[in-house]
This record gives C-alpha cells, structure tokens and sequence, in this order.
C-alpha cells in the first residue's frame, strides 16, 4: 500500500515562479504547488544552479481573468531535484494575505477540500 508523506494537498496549477538566490535568477512554471511546497519545472541547467539544501527567494505569478498579475512572494528551500525540475518546501510566504490567496486557490482547485481546509491556520472568514 502506497502511504502518501505530505502534509498538505497538492494541485496541479501552472503558474509563472522566478527563484532567485544570490546573483542567480531561474524562470520556471509549477507543476503542483500546496500550501507547504511546489515544484517547479526547468532545465537541467537551472537545477545545477540551486542544489538541494539551497535557500531562495520566490515570486509566484498568479493571473487574474482579466490578464492581471498578483505576485505572492516568499522564501523556499530547495529539497528535491527530479526529472524535470526541482521541488521547494515553502518557508514563509508575505504578507498573510498572500498566505490566504494560495489558501483560497489550492482550496478552489483542489478534489477534497474538507481536508484542505483543515490544512492551513489561515482564517478565511
């Protein structure tokens, strides 16, 4: 039987992430992201820029219907690479309302949302 370690559901959203950590800057997209962690599709080349264990700087790209970008920021730690990209737990995301959108868009995407919802400390009344 297969026992499933995350904490926390994960969907699959394609969403626009920048990692940055020092003077390295790597453009990908996410092919699953939760309110604990993402992973984020790039080149092999760009998952030799940041080895696992790496601390870094996000900038996930979230677009509206009216084509309008709302950046959530935070910081990751790379802790994972895989075929086809690199996998990030989340360390902190600000400010809490950006916490609340990633709720709210896992909490909308996601199959069980009973279960998302009992994930996260954020309030959303």
């Amino acid at each position: 039987m297969h026992h499933n370690r995350r904490q926390h559901s994960r969907v699959a959203i394609p969403f626009f992430v920048t990692v940055l950590h020092d003077d390295c800057t790597v453009y990908g997209s996410t092919v699953d992201i939760s309110l604990s962690g993402l992973f984020v599709e790039c080149s092999e080349l760009d998952k030799d820029k940041l080895p696992v264990g790496t601390k870094c700087d996000i900038i996930i790209e979230l677009n509206n219907r009216k084509n309008i970008n709302i950046p959530i920021v935070g910081t990751c730690e790379i802790v994972r690479h895989g075929v086809n990209g690199i996998g990030m737990k989340v360390r902190y995301i600000s400010p809490s309302d950006s916490e609340l959108t990633m709720h709210n868009i896992i909490l909308y995407h996601c199959e069980n949302i009973k279960r998302v919802s009992t994930e996260s400390s954020v309030s959303t009344a």
